[in-house]
């Protein structure tokens, strides 16, 4: 699968973003999405956001993910699991969209630790829904931004 990658820093604040495509006929359980980080990316706290493409056709109002990384020592893989809501209580989409597709990104962590310069640090998303495969998904996103003041 091909991968979008995006490494900025504007007035010294490093941004990295990763993006994986989901299949276009559905998003498997076994199907583990995986983003490694470039080695050159500084040591220190960011802050961690979940970047979601959803079609209009998306049969839910959230997802449930399970987010892993090894990003503070890379023999350790940290799990968290997320419920994040693509549609409102009322009905309306979370973030922006266009002709059917949705784009938002979602917070998943205020401070995470970036450890280990130069090794092999990753981070591994795979849904937890009920359907087999999942449909309606897109794209799946980690965004990572270091505060100015780091």
């Amino acid at each position: 699968m091909a991968a979008n990658t995006h490494i900025g820093s504007l007035s010294k604040q490093y941004h990295l973003s990763l993006l994986r495509p989901v299949p276009l006929d559905g998003w498997d359980k076994s199907d583990t999405l995986v983003y490694t980080l470039p080695n050159s990316i500084p040591t220190g706290n960011y802050e961690a956001e979940i970047g979601i493409r959803y079609q209009e056709s998306y049969p839910y109002r959230d997802i449930w993910l399970e987010v892993s990384h090894n990003t503070k020592d890379t023999l350790t893989y940290v799990t968290d699991t997320l419920q994040l809501f693509l549609v409102d209580e009322a009905g309306n989409k979370t973030g922006n969209g266009l002709c059917g597709l949705y784009q938002c990104d979602l917070p998943y962590k205020a401070s995470i630790p970036i450890r280990t310069e130069g090794s092999a640090r990753t981070f591994r998303i795979v849904h937890i829904m009920t359907d087999n495969p999942l449909t309606g998904i897109s794209d799946i996103g980690i965004r990572l931004r270091k505060p100015e003041n780091q």
